[in-house]
């Protein structure tokens, strides 16, 4: 069940990213990038750590159901497409 619903926000946002093409976010602008999805909101916070031997990138994708509401963390899978 919530693997079904992970899914679904997982294809929303893409959907969502796909679709506006005049809302693009670089990777390297930093800060909170947002787009409706869903009746609600895809959230993007893009950061940036870095020190003199290390420098690594932070992309977190949340959804938000309604303005207020709880942030539910949606997850990035990196492998091939599934289709049920």
């Amino acid at each position: 069940m919530i693997n079904n619903i992970l899914k679904q926000l997982i294809l929303a946002g893409s959907l969502a990213l796909a679709a506006q093409a005049s809302a693009t976010v670089s990777s390297q602008q930093q800060g909170l990038h947002q787009w409706p999805a869903l009746k609600g909101k895809l959230i993007l916070i893009n950061g940036t750590y870095q020190d003199t031997t290390t420098y690594k990138r932070s992309l977190t994708f949340y959804f938000e159901s309604k303005p207020g509401g709880e942030w539910l963390h949606v997850p990035v899978v990196d492998g091939p497409a599934r289709r049920n």
